[in-house]
Order: structure tokens, then sequence, then C-alpha cells
């Protein structure tokens, strides 16, 4: 509990506007959560369970990776490292976690 209080005060101090904040977790958790998800609901994108997690844990490590870079680049740009947005690397890895693991149906 006083983990999650210290990771919500850490962030309010990076990302003071709500909106800001919301564009910050979207674009770091969703990479990690579509593909694992869909799986569960479309048998095309089910994968074997040890690359379920790799896929949760490189999307979103991937997405936080990027906007890491953008923060640290101090752009004019925003969190967009060579302006590109967090989101795109992160699901290109959890793409490339899938196609490894993608059970084969």
């Amino acid at each position: 509990m006083a983990l999650s209080a210290l990771l919500g005060v850490a962030l309010l101090m990076w990302f003071p506007s709500v909106v800001n904040l919301w564009y910050v977790i979207g674009s770091v958790c969703v990479p990690g959560l579509l593909i694992p998800v869909l799986g569960l609901y479309i048998p095309f994108f089910s994968m074997k369970r040890p690359w379920v997690l790799a896929s949760l844990l490189g999307g979103t490590g991937g997405s936080l990776s990027w906007l890491l870079l953008g923060i640290l680049a101090d752009q004019t740009e925003g969190v967009s490292f060579l302006g590109l947005e967090p989101f795109y690397p992160g699901l290109a890895v959890a793409i490339a976690l899938f196609l490894l693991g993608r059970k084969s149906t």
C-alpha cells in the first residue's frame, strides 16, 4: 500500500495534469495488455502460457523505456522520443513476442 502511495505521489509530481497522467498511464500500460487480452477472446491471438507474461512485461517495458528516453532527451515535443509516441515501440515489442510465442491453431 505504501508503494502505491509513493508511486502515485511520484507520478503526480512528474505529471501534474490529470490529462497528461492518464495519457502516460495509457501509453505505458495498454501495449502490454493488448495482445494477451485479445488472446482471451480471439483464438488467433492466443499464446503459450510463458509467453503471455513475456508479452505483458515486454510491451509495458518497451513503452516505459521509450517514455523515459523521451523525458531524458528533454525534447520540446513532450515525451515522444524521436517523434514516436511510447505506445508504438511497446506494441512492436508485444507483437514480436506474440509472434515468437503464438499457439499454432
